[in-house]
């Protein structure tokens, strides 16, 4: 496996691992609603860093394979839906109270979401990636993650 790959990888489970630090409903509302935007803010810069380092190679192989295409089309299509979600309950909880069972319930939603899409993405659209890469010669390479959030706690 390349190294991108077991580094995405690797971002998918603290992903999950810090939503998953914001069910601690000890926690006041302004610290989960604090650690939910740095959460937020990995999850766009894992997208970013996705986007740049994996996706050109697929989306030059989706032009002449038409599963591909489609699997990518759906891809984005549940990373859109997913982001709407994230940023509702983001306009929604976080004034209102992350603590909340409502809150809690979303959350969990988010997760389960998340969840899949990671399995997708992993199963179909990486093993697709590191294919290409053998074949053409890319992707073999350590990229630097970005950083993880550092102020996620769940503690006073």
């Amino acid at each position: 496996m390349s190294d991108i790959i077991d580094e995405l990888k690797e971002e998918h489970t603290k992903l999950l691992d810090y939503f998953g630090t914001l069910n601690d409903v000890s926690s006041s509302n302004v610290e989960l609603c604090k650690s939910f935007m740095i959460i937020k803010d990995f999850l766009l810069n894992h997208i970013h860093k996705e986007d740049r380092l994996i996706y050109p190679l697929l989306n030059a192989e989706a032009k002449v394979d038409s599963e591909l295409r489609h699997q990518i089309d759906q891809h984005d299509q549940e990373l859109m839906n997913l982001a709407s979600i994230i940023e509702s309950f983001s306009q929604k909880y976080c004034d209102s109270g992350l603590a909340s069972n409502s809150a809690m319930n979303e959350l969990d939603f988010i997760i389960q979401l998340l969840g899949v899409r990671i399995s997708n993405e992993e199963d179909f659209i990486f093993q697709r990636y590191e294919a290409l890469a053998k074949k053409s010669s890319v992707g073999y390479f350590t990229v630097k993650p970005p950083p993880p959030p550092q102020q996620i706690s769940t503690q006073r």
